[in-house]
């Protein structure tokens, strides 16, 4: 919250920040949106961020009018933990917020969610639209975002 009210106040984005998991990950994005496509016989286009509903998201691709991508890389030792307990009946709860935020945001209906390392298997689920808990998530976010703006407002009092 501290650094969407810098980013209002000043019209500025705060610094990027990048560590070994986020390189990683964009570099291994496209050959994973790939191998998805050549598995699943699907078309993934990237997408960049979208916002609606005073949130926002930014799903790795469009499949196409009613679904989503998303890809999680992993290094081979959580890949093998993923492998060794995966359920395709039972996403990683970790990811759930997101997947319901970006199927909220979009409009869509649902999000293909893998598991990548390279050199082995992937890992699949398909995450579809949960209204209960889409209501909730946007529920908490007009909460976040009236109190962001109070906190805005305080500040722009002080000067």
């Amino acid at each position: 919250m501290y650094q969407l009210a810098g980013e209002i106040l000043t019209g500025e984005p705060m610094e990027n920040f990048s560590n070994q998991y986020m390189e990683r990950g964009k570099a291994q994005e496209d050959e994973a949106r790939i191998q998805f496509e050549i598995l699943t016989d699907l078309v993934a286009i990237p997408v960049g961020f979208m916002t609606q509903f005073g949130a926002g998201a930014s799903p790795d691709s469009l499949i196409g009018d009613d679904e989503l991508l998303e890809i999680k890389t992993r290094s081979a030792h959580l890949q093998c933990e993923v492998l060794e307990t995966f359920d395709p009946a039972k996403p990683p709860s970790e990811n759930m917020a997101q997947a319901m935020g970006q199927v909220w945001v979009s409009g869509r209906k649902r999000v293909h969610l893998v598991s990548y390392c390279r050199g082995m298997p992937m890992a699949k689920w398909i995450i579809d639209r949960d209204e209960a808990y889409i209501a909730n998530l946007s529920a908490e976010v007009a909460r976040f975002n009236a109190e962001l703006a109070k906190m805005v407002e305080r500040i722009r009092g002080m000067a």
